[in-house]
């Protein structure tokens, strides 16, 4: 039986902006029935401030996205699609049916979309025979239209998120 990467604690993380998520820490009860899979790859990964917000829930494993790529919106990145030859690479979290209402409500409230992507699974994965399969998951993206020129490709500029951003082979 492959065991769980453990994530940080909070007390871990050195982002001193850590933002607690609104409910409980414990792991999730809900039946298969009540969640989904959810495709992140910015402040809400492991290590991330915003990474309490997925406590108790389920990884899945390390992923990408292709044909999407990240802005650089300052404090944090935002994906983008569909942007040809690029790829996002993020984790993949089974998320009950309730944390996925808030973690929507604060990403549209943020100006997010929410999205469905193809995400292939590339490793840490805790469910058997899913490795380097591609799954459909939820994700948050920004809408292209609302896009300033001022914002630059993450690819373009060294930020804390340029190891999300690979170019396809």
């Amino acid at each position: 039986m492959t065991t769980k990467p453990k994530a940080p604690s909070v007390g871990d993380i050195k982002d001193d902006k850590v933002e607690e998520a609104p409910a409980s820490d414990e792991q999730s009860t809900a039946s298969k029935a009540d969640m989904r899979l959810l495709f992140v790859y910015g402040t809400l990964k492991r290590g991330h401030r915003l990474s309490s917000w997925l406590s108790g829930q389920s990884f899945v494993g390390l992923a990408e996205v292709s044909d999407a790529t990240l802005i650089d919106l300052g404090p944090y990145p935002a994906m983008i699609a569909p942007v040809p030859d690029h790829k996002v690479r993020g984790e993949v979290y089974l998320v009950d049916n309730s944390r996925y209402a808030a973690l929507t409500n604060m990403e549209v409230a943020a100006g997010y979309t929410e999205v469905v992507v193809s995400a292939k699974i590339l490793s840490g994965t805790s469910v058997e025979g899913i490795e380097g399969n591609s799954i459909g998951a939820y994700a948050y993206a920004y809408p292209v239209l609302a896009l300033n020129a001022q914002w630059t490709n993450v690819a373009d500029k060294p930020t804390e998120y340029i190891g999300a951003v690979t170019s396809a082979d």
